[in-house]
């Protein structure tokens, strides 16, 4: 039956801008979001990331009363209410989106933009099972980390790979949580090749689950993707690379 939401983003997106300076757009309007307590904490939680990161807040009228009520410090940049287009360019132009819209972590997703959704229960549970929305709880520890103690199985088919080595080190160095990492490689292989062995690989060898393949026998890359994923063991999402 099709879906207006998207069938509108179609006809609009090719009029928004490509994103410049990176920031998180986000918007709360819920009552359950707007009470004192929950506010209160949810605004001191964005004020910690936008440290690092500008804010655009598209404040919601009956949320900014409630602000001006609060009196909060707000270290981010609150804009006035955004017409359709205006806030399909916000989004656009975002790295992701806070919020507690249901129709805004859809738009996101149409517009491939990750977000993290304010409530209770997802409004749209395909997206969570989708791994590009996070439904969190309206508190400090769920939204600075919200993907915290969630796994990654890694897919990687590699064939004489000289660049194996440096992708698995730099996958573990720069995970937040290396341990959560299930590392899985179709490792097709040559006795001529001079570079580093993946079996020397040690820093984390418990997490690296190795299908030994001569480069000789190697049926193609669909083959070693395929052996590779019948190693999957339920985590929560899923990163593909080959070589």
């Amino acid at each position: 039956t099709g879906d207006l939401m998207y069938d509108s983003i179609k006809i609009f997106k090719d009029k928004l801008k490509p994103p410049t300076n990176p920031y998180i757009l986000f918007t709360c309007h819920r009552a359950e979001n707007t009470n004192k307590k929950t506010l209160t904490e949810i605004i001191k939680t964005l004020n910690i990331i936008s440290e690092d990161i500008d804010i655009i807040f598209p404040t919601h009228p009956r949320t900014k009363n409630i602000l001006d009520k609060l009196d909060l410090k707000i270290n981010f940049k609150c804009i006035p209410p955004a017409s359709y287009l205006e806030f399909l360019q916000l989004l656009n132009g975002s790295k992701y989106l806070i919020t507690d819209s249901g129709g805004a972590v859809k738009e996101a997703y149409f517009l491939n933009k990750p977000s993290i959704l304010l409530l209770d229960k997802p409004v749209w549970p395909e997206l969570i099972e989708a791994g590009v929305c996070y439904n969190c709880k309206s508190n400090k520890e769920d939204i600075l980390n919200p993907y915290a103690g969630k796994t990654i199985f890694v897919q990687i088919a590699a064939f004489r790979d000289e660049e194996l080595i440096p992708t698995l080190t730099d996958l573990f160095d720069k995970a937040t949580e290396p341990e959560n990492l299930h590392v899985c490689v179709c490792w097709q292989h040559s006795e001529e090749d001079t570079w580093d062995k993946i079996a020397n690989f040690i820093p984390w060898e418990s997490n690296i689950e190795i299908i030994d393949i001569k480069a000789d026998d190697s049926k193609g890359v669909c083959w070693a993707r395929n052996l590779i994923q019948q190693k999957y063991r339920g985590e929560d999402f899923t990163l593909q690379l080959d070589s």
